[in-house]
């Protein structure tokens, strides 16, 4: 148990705190990515630890009692560490240049922010979803089948309904509703009707 849980903590570490974000500048890639390179080793082991841990039931050996100390204390420590890269990362002065990437102690730093701050919300939403949410209805179960087809194909559909919605004459908020509303619904459609019918239906 205590090993399927360092190699989770790990494998979830790594998920937010590759060396590549803060070595290079996170400029996107494409035009309908939603990521950065510095993302693209974080979603690899991401991948390789999901299948690993599917086969050694690491989150099933990860008792709820330890999922909520650690998480606790990862949100402990990342709330001083963002206070300190407010006060000594120039935010305050307005200067945002060294969050923004590159090899400096800075944007070193918000990397580990990320991944305590994901580290910890993910251990106490495991813990809280075990106690509370343990179940799954007819509806719940469609979300969760096409969870991981959204996952893949929201980037394209969310950029596209964006520039459809770029000319409206709408509120800044009008137009986030409306696109977070178009680009879920959206994505959901293609999953459970192009996606889960397809032969990717195997890895999704």
């Amino acid at each position: 148990m205590r090993c399927a849980a360092r190699g989770l903590f790990c494998s979830l570490l790594s998920w937010r705190h590759s060396p590549l974000p803060f070595a290079s500048p996170s400029t996107p890639i494409p035009p309908c990515s939603t990521f950065t390179p510095g993302d693209l080793p974080q979603y690899a082991l991401m991948f390789a630890a999901g299948a690993v841990g599917y086969r050694g039931n690491w989150m099933l050996g990860l008792a709820e009692r330890s999922c909520i100390r650690w998480g606790l204390l990862a949100l402990s420590l990342s709330a001083p560490l963002f206070a300190a890269l407010v006060l000594f990362g120039g935010g305050l002065q307005g200067d945002t240049a060294l969050y923004a990437g590159g090899f400096n102690f800075v944007s070193a730093g918000k990397c580990l922010w990320e991944a305590l701050v994901c580290v910890g919300m993910g251990l106490l939403m495991l813990a809280v979803y075990r106690r509370y949410f343990d179940a799954q209805g007819p509806v719940a179960k469609w979300l969760s089948d096409n969870a991981f087809g959204v996952y893949l194909i929201h980037p394209p559909i969310l950029v596209g309904f964006a520039l459809l919605l770029h000319a409206l004459p709408l509120f800044a908020l009008t137009k986030a509703l409306l696109l977070t509303m178009l680009a879920a619904i959206g994505s959901l459609v293609v999953s459970a009707l192009i996606l889960r019918r397809s032969p990717l239906r195997a890895i999704i």
